[in-house]
């Protein structure tokens, strides 16, 4: 059966690698990582399957929203009067 235990663990970061090292009793564990810069991109053609869509006052804007849906009042030209006067 093997045993499995959970040992701390030291690390530091110098560009394009990570360094690592644990200790355990009298033997030393050393590992080296290597850090991907690589970024990686798709391109689609359909905005509906797009992650964080933009929103306005927490609504996502999907479709053809209006003023109100997107919690933005409309003022009338009444309303636009009694500002002014």
């Amino acid at each position: 059966m093997t045993e499995y235990k959970i040992i701390p663990v030291q690390a530091s970061l110098v560009p394009n690698q990570i360094s690592v090292s644990a200790v355990q009793t009298t033997r030393k564990i050393n590992a080296l990582a290597k850090v991907s810069t690589e970024i990686k991109h798709t391109t689609t053609a359909d905005y509906n399957v797009l992650y964080n869509k933009p929103q306005i006052n927490e609504v996502e804007l999907i479709g053809n929203k209006s003023l109100s849906e997107i919690g933005i009042d409309i003022l009338t030209n009444s309303d636009l009067e009694n500002m002014l006067s």
